[in-house]
């Protein structure tokens, strides 16, 4: 059962931001999917951590590809990350509480903020580098 599901929305239309978002979210759902296997109270905290570990590698492959690049936002995209991370972070609690309710809230917070980063960040990422494909 996938956690978060690729949308057409989140393109930016530069392939290799493209890839690591698909390559993100598919991190996600493995890791998401290994969670349900698992019967034990420590793999909760150990897919959080996964988790943001996936997120902040993701990043870091991203910020190198526009620093590369010249793009002039990363201070802003860093802020719209870490405030990710801090939601994150703030799930655990409310995902030991309820597993079905965090899980909801996990998926809606990470389908928000992938089209939310879509929506600002990456459309920076559109002007920079082209138009997203139709």
């Amino acid at each position: 059962m996938a956690l978060v599901y690729w949308k057409d929305d989140y393109s930016v239309g530069t392939e290799p931001v493209d890839d690591e978002h698909k390559a993100l979210i598919e991190r996600i759902n493995r890791l998401y999917d290994q969670l349900m296997v698992e019967d034990e109270p420590s793999a909760v905290a150990a897919f959080f951590e996964a988790l943001v570990n996936a997120i902040t590698m993701h990043f870091a492959l991203e910020e190198r590809f526009l620093r590369e690049h010249g793009y002039e936002q990363l201070p802003q995209q860093r802020e719209d990350f870490e405030r990710l991370l801090d939601e994150i972070v703030g799930l655990v609690d409310e995902f030991d509480r309820d597993e079905e309710t965090g899980r909801d809230d996990l998926a809606a917070r990470l389908d928000g903020w992938l089209s939310s980063h879509s929506e600002t960040h990456d459309a920076r990422i559109e002007d920079v580098f082209g138009r997203r494909p139709n």
